[in-house]
């Protein structure tokens, strides 16, 4: 018996077993469906992918907290791979889960979907690869054992004492076909389109708004320098009446145009 896993970054696969994550973004697409378990890489995401994580929970704390304690190098938990939709699919906002929309964790370009996530109660030490990989065969026996833990552990909270559900109810449809209605997902894009427009109109009034700012310099300089010039005026006029005043009358200003000499 072999089973695949998949390697995810922290603080992503947090999101995945402790939020309400339950997209996976990759560069490339995939045609793997059902089961798979997720281990969390030994090595954590950038400082800057985990400043966008933090700002994602909206001041949440539990996310800055769990990020000194978060398991690595281990898997943490069972999915199921449901769907894998393309960031270009226009429907692609509205993708939700269970009925939690997945806004906020799409990053893409393309999205693996995610549904009965079960969290193990304990990681199970392993080493991670690049893409699906196949899970050692001693090391699936201990998930096994640690998913049926998590089993009974959720099934004796059930209400109907373990007859009922163990993870995510399952969906009447598809996670990738439950969409708004048309008008309303229509109306999302149409915003995000003006959104992606407003972009270069915004770099064009920030370069109008540099030129302005820049002639306000070189006007207000000027405006400095006229000040001079007339305050310099008024103390020759006041020389000239006083018979005190020897310079040249007419080096400061031209008489003929009134521009200022100099410049």
């Amino acid at each position: 018996m072999t089973a695949k896993a998949l390697s995810i970054k922290q603080p992503w696969l947090w999101a995945i077993t402790d939020l309400d994550k339950r997209v996976e973004n990759r560069s490339r697409p995939t045609s793997f469906r059902g089961p798979v378990w997720l281990h969390a890489s030994k090595v954590l995401d950038s400082s800057k992918a985990r400043d966008h994580f933090l700002s994602l929970l909206h001041g949440d704390e539990r996310g800055r907290a769990a990020t000194t304690t978060m398991p690595l190098g281990a898997i943490v938990c069972r999915a199921e791979i449901e769907d894998c939709v393309p960031l270009t699919r226009r429907d692609v906002v509205s993708i939700a889960v269970d009925g939690i929309a997945q806004r906020r964790w799409i990053a893409g370009p393309h999205l693996y979907v995610l549904r009965n996530v079960v969290k193990l109660p304990a990681p199970v030490p392993c080493k991670g690869m690049l893409g699906f990989w196949t899970v050692p065969a001693d090391v699936l026996v201990d998930c096994e054992e640690m998913l049926e833990m998590a089993k009974k552990k959720e099934g004796a909270k059930s209400p109907d004492g373990g007859a009922g559900r163990t993870t995510d109810p399952e969906p009447e449809k598809s996670a990738a076909s439950i969409k708004l209605p048309k008008d309303r997902a229509a109306a999302i894009w149409s915003t995000l389109d003006s959104i992606a427009l407003l972009g270069p109109r915004m770099a064009g009034a920030k370069a109008d708004l540099d030129v302005a700012a820049a002639a306000h310099a070189e006007a207000k300089a000027r405006c400095q320098k006229i000040s001079k010039v007339r305050a310099e005026l008024f103390e020759r006029l006041l020389a000239i009446k006083s018979g005190e005043f020897q310079g040249e009358l007419f080096d400061l200003v031209d008489p003929k145009t009134g521009e200022i000499l100099g410049e």
